[in-house]
């Protein structure tokens, strides 16, 4: 439980119950501050660790904190004991008399460089979508479906979705499950990779296609009102998800570009 048991949550757990109830942590004000927020700040310079954190973490990282659970992280906690008094004889004094840093030991050069733009997932997503629309605007043209594309495309989200489904029903590491992101990742999405392939399985897949579409459509207009935070990123590859999809729908029963395997 790296959220609510982790290395910073049990110096705060031994300390409160060395200085008992009359322990008093400073004032947190009004911001509502949640722990993808605080994440988000930390990870502020490398976008891929926090598409990292908003992929596979659900919507339990956007639950609003009280002051005690933001000490989750040990900078936060340090300023929270650094303000925070008790009562000592009915008087109330600081809880930590003075702060000294036991090594001074500067960290430039060990620190990693923030991710420059263009490797951002916002670059590569953005990538992404306008490879999806040059291929979908060659198979109007064309009046076929490019397969190879598509194998790659949904093999890669399927895959993707084997990895959140695994976290979200399989794995006890905190925040995984529920995760709204399962609606447009997830394993059936190797099916869309595959069916295609043969003659027998077109139908289904157009079929497939269908749903795959309808609820991607459904979950970007209804984005703003569920409870989950989520990266920008996303969006760019959802649309070329239900681009991909809503071609195979319309052209899926017209020539496939390759050859078409019969079991």
């Amino acid at each position: 439980k790296f959220l609510s048991d982790n290395c910073s949550t049990r110096p705060r757990d031994i300390i409160e119950m060395a200085a008992g109830e009359s322990l008093q942590y400073p004032a947190m004000g009004d911001t509502i501050v949640t722990y993808r927020d605080i994440l988000a700040h930390y990870c502020r310079n490398y976008a891929w660790e926090r598409f990292g954190i908003d992929l596979v973490l659900g919507w339990d990282l956007d639950t609003a904190l009280d002051q005690r659970a933001t000490m989750f992280i040990p900078m936060l906690l340090m300023d929270a004991v650094a303000g925070a008094t008790i009562n000592v004889d009915g008087e109330t004094v600081p809880l930590v008399k003075a702060t000294t840093v036991p090594i001074d030991k500067s960290t430039e050069g060990n620190v990693r460089p923030p991710t420059p733009w263009y490797l951002s997932p916002m670059t590569v997503a953005l990538l992404v979508l306008a490879l999806t629309l040059i291929v979908t605007y060659r198979d109007c043209r064309r009046h076929e479906v490019s397969r190879w594309f598509d194998a790659l495309l949904f093999a890669t989200g399927g895959l993707a979705g084997c990895l959140l489904f695994f976290l979200v029903f399989f794995s006890t590491h905190e925040a995984t499950s529920p995760n709204i992101n399962t609606a447009w990742l997830h394993p059936l999405l190797l099916l869309l990779a595959i069916l295609p392939w043969f003659k027998k399985t077109r139908k289904a897949n157009r079929w497939l296609h269908a749903l795959n579409a309808l609820v991607l459509a459904l979950l970007m207009l209804a984005w703003p009102w569920q409870p989950q935070v989520g990266n920008l990123a996303f969006f760019p590859l959802m649309t070329a998800l239900l681009t991909r999809s809503v071609t195979n729908v319309f052209l899926g029963s017209q020539t496939t570009r390759g050859p078409t395997t019969t079991p």
